[in-house]
């Protein structure tokens, strides 16, 4: 049994430093086209979907955190988050305490309270059934019931 070897010519090595530039300019024109491409409001309104998801938890987490009553007053286009004594507190690396929306809008406003494990009550202290709230990016954010999971859709 004869056992085959391939010899590589010495100049069969790979790419050359030109094609690595060219291919790399290429994906950088395509990259900035595509950029372009997407409308900047589009990217506004989900940059601010995510920011206000955030903002969600972090209360959810102050009440745990700090075994209180904490809330979050949302409504169509701003919202900001308010301690046990209902006064707007304001929010870290933001400059007050109600953060503006600029492209998002909120369909159904509402205030959401957290109860000490984090779960979403209403004035009363009551649980709740699962809080839905409408943006007009084209999803939703849902504060689960009984659980008080986060959820985006």
């Amino acid at each position: 049994m004869k056992i085959l070897k391939y010899k590589f010519k010495d100049n069969n090595r790979g790419f050359t430093m030109i094609e690595v530039i060219i291919v790399l300019i290429l994906i950088g024109i395509i990259s900035a086209v595509a950029y372009q491409s997407v409308p900047q409001e589009t990217m506004m309104q989900g940059t601010e979907f995510d920011k206000l998801v955030s903002h969600i938890r972090y209360t959810q987490n102050l009440s745990m955190a700090r075994s209180e009553r904490w809330s979050i007053r949302i409504g169509a286009n701003s919202y900001s988050v308010r301690n046990p004594a209902n006064v707007n507190v304001p929010l870290p690396g933001e400059q007050g305490a109600t953060i503006n929306l600029q492209a998002l809008t909120i369909t159904n406003a509402m205030t959401i309270f957290f109860d000490i494990k984090g779960r979403p009550v209403n004035a009363a202290n009551v649980l709740l059934t699962d809080r839905v709230i409408n943006t007009n990016y084209g999803k939703t954010i849902t504060v689960v019931g009984y659980t008080g999971l986060v959820t985006t859709n």
